[in-house]
């Protein structure tokens, strides 16, 4: 039933909706017509094995695309580029098309890479793609029934364990397992990632979001479905927001569950969020926020961090209409504010915040002083801010907001 509804809603919103997914430039089209550039087309799971080989013997800039389905059931998976010095740097099309039963477990991994019950504790980025480099693009895949079962491993994705290039339009569903970075998307990402959906099931100890781990640069149009469990910082759409990150138009109906740090959109916030909304249940025991669960400079949101130059974060034009369960530090919106060192007293992080609405009929206990209920005017105010969206963000194409069927705000598809 989930991947039915997968295949619907990605057949609509495939080149409708998404900023920056597609383009009349479509570089696998550009070269078919050039006899002296190859695109390999993949019909079958022998042919999608031959090109992983292919790129691991060293031809990283190599182009593809997906013709037909694909069933890896029965077969275990090696990343593609698993290699830290070859990242796959081509155009890697999916053309709607799905790759289903993608599976990868700690013993295969261990195999593969000659690794020791010690060495699976480190980072061996996971997913279809292990390493996406700075000009590579996955786009248009669909991984159906993905099953990666890795608790110890850190950086495991669903479609690439670390991005510094670009994946648009992908969908995801199954469960995945890891450790620390995991995310149904990408684990960790340093570029951008858009109009990506998830279904699948993520469960990891640290740093768990639906659509990414830790997030170092854009994530924009995104959706999850998918139930995300973790101890420390989770987020239906990513965990860890660094300080250079903008995040925007991301819906999340998944319900998180994690011992502390957990919010409907992020974890951990120290960019800039704007114009998104959570439906999804947010249950913990401390830094719990339906949108945020807490914000914080945190260990990995900036490497050009001082006192002298504080991070600032930014939420605005968000909304929770999700259940909010938590001990302390719970609040309707925004869970744990750690703007203050709490050794030196200096101010480390300052937040700005407009447009941040919640539902009080679903959360009559809970109040939220950066926040506001919804009220009948709370629609409106929504779409005068992206009619007036901020004067560094006029390029950025933040949707606007309409009623659905049970009169709650969503985010329009075109």
């Amino acid at each position: 039933m989930k991947f039915k509804t997968i295949q619907k809603i990605f057949l609509v919103a495939m080149c409708s909706s998404v900023l920056f997914a597609c383009s009349d430039d479509d570089p696998i089209d550009e070269q078919k017509n050039d006899p002296q550039k190859e695109v390999v087309s993949i019909s079958n799971a022998d042919e999608l094995f031959d090109f992983a080989q292919r790129v691991k013997n060293g031809e990283t800039k190599l182009d593809a695309e997906l013709v037909a389905d694909i069933d890896l059931t029965g077969r275990l998976w090696t990343p593609i580029a698993a290699d830290y010095h070859k990242h796959y740097e081509g155009y890697f099309k999916g053309n709607k098309h799905t790759i289903t039963g993608l599976t990868i477990t700690e013993e295969h991994i261990k195999k593969v890479f000659d690794l020791t019950d010690e060495d699976i504790n480190y980072s061996y980025p996971l997913g279809l793609f292990s390493y996406v480099g700075d000009n590579g693009t996955i786009t248009g895949v669909i991984l159906k029934n993905v099953s990666i079962q890795t608790p110890n491993i850190h950086d495991v994705g669903g479609i690439a364990g670390i991005n510094d290039g670009t994946i648009t339009i992908c969908a995801v569903s199954g469960k995945i397992v890891g450790n620390r970075e995991v995310g149904g998307i990408a684990a960790s990402t340093y570029n951008a990632i858009s109009g990506c959906e998830n279904y699948a099931d993520i469960k990891g100890n640290y740093e768990v979001g639906g659509i990414a781990g830790l997030v170092m640069k854009h994530i924009m149009s995104c959706k999850n479905y998918g139930k995300i469990e973790a101890v420390d910082i989770a987020g239906g759409i990513v965990a860890m927001c660094g300080t250079k990150a903008i995040l925007f138009n991301l819906e999340n109906y998944g319900e998180v569950t994690v011992n502390s740090g957990a919010g409907g959109i992020t974890g951990l916030v120290a960019g800039k969020l704007y114009n998104s909304v959570n439906y999804g249940a947010i249950t913990g025991s401390r830094d719990i926020g339906g949108v945020v669960g807490k914000l914080d400079r945190g260990y990995y949101t900036s490497l050009e961090f001082s006192y002298d130059n504080p991070d600032d974060a930014y939420m605005e034009n968000c909304v929770n209409y999700g259940v909010v369960q938590g001990g302390e530090t719970t609040n309707a919106v925004i869970g744990g504010f750690y703007e203050i060192d709490p050794f030196d007293h200096k101010t480390r992080v300052t937040l700005t915040t407009k447009n941040i609405f919640y539902d009080a009929n679903v959360n009559p206990t809970l109040t939220d002083e950066r926040g506001t209920a919804i009220d009948s005017n709370t629609l409106s105010t929504l779409n005068q801010w992206v009619d007036n969206k901020p004067a560094e963000h006029k390029n950025v194409a933040f949707k606007i907001w309409e009623k659905d069927e049970n009169g709650k705000f969503v985010i329009k598809k075109k």
